[in-house]
């Protein structure tokens, strides 16, 4: 059998065995259908860039959590009444300064690359300090990511511990700040990665990293434990 392939139609020369009789090619003309729907890949990267445009592709669920501003991951009294809760949302949440008063959040960490939406209208000057981390919803954007790690899951728990909330946003809350937000449980509640997903998942069904933050968050946790382990040595007095 022999073929031979074009753009769009692929001809296919079959030659049957007949006993008896000289062989014959039978040409046959089979048409190719273009591809219509898009890989996972195409669409996560046409939904950082083209919010909306792939949205009904989704389950129902994740797309209620799409049009939803903010969900609380950690609630302020998950660790004691002076603990603020940190939530987790998209940038049009951080135009509002309404739920901010009610919700008390008085940080906003915002991973996403310029212009950093910020409230047009603050009337009761409520007070908003922010941590910025200029990034692209990219795989190469990882590296920049890793680097600020430290310091925001630093800025998160001392904001948390002084009794005051944060939210944590970039473009849909579906990828960066669930990265950031994924990392400080990893440090803060010695989660693996996995369980860290989960458990944002579980608050925000749209949350999904992509495979760049997905390996920093992998390597973030690596630190982490030997981090951990290490302060376990010392706790104990063991000289290695």
């Amino acid at each position: 059998m022999v073929i031979a392939s074009n753009s769009s139609r692929t001809m296919l020369q079959a030659t049957p065995i007949t006993l008896g009789t000289r062989p014959t090619t039978v040409d046959v003309d089979v048409e190719i259908l273009p591809e219509t729907s898009p890989s996972v890949a195409q669409r996560r990267l046409l939904m950082s860039t083209q919010p909306g445009l792939f949205t009904h592709l989704l389950p129902l669920e994740e797309r209620e959590a799409l049009a939803t501003p903010m969900h609380c991951i950690i609630p302020s009294n998950s660790e004691g009444d002076d603990h603020g809760a940190m939530y987790l949302g998209l940038a049009a949440a951080a135009l509002d300064i309404v739920p901010f008063e009610e919700k008390r959040i008085h940080h906003l960490v915002q991973v996403i690359e310029p212009p950093q939406p910020v409230p047009s209208e603050n009337p009761r000057d409520w007070p908003l300090e922010y941590f910025r981390i200029k990034i692209k919803d990219t795989p190469k954007a990882a590296k920049v990511l890793a680097e600020r790690l430290l310091a925001v899951c630093d800025y998160i728990a001392d904001a948390l511990g002084r009794g005051e909330s944060v939210l944590v946003h970039c473009q849909q809350g579906v990828s960066r700040s669930a990265s950031v937000v994924i990392a400080f449980l990893i440090r803060e509640r010695a989660m693996s990665y996995e369980d860290a997903l989960a458990f944002v998942r579980e608050r925000r069904r749209c949350a999904r990293p992509n495979w760049g933050f997905v390996r920093t968050s992998e390597e973030w946790e690596k630190i982490c434990r030997l981090r951990q382990l290490d302060e376990q040595v010392q706790a104990g007095g063991i000289v290695g």
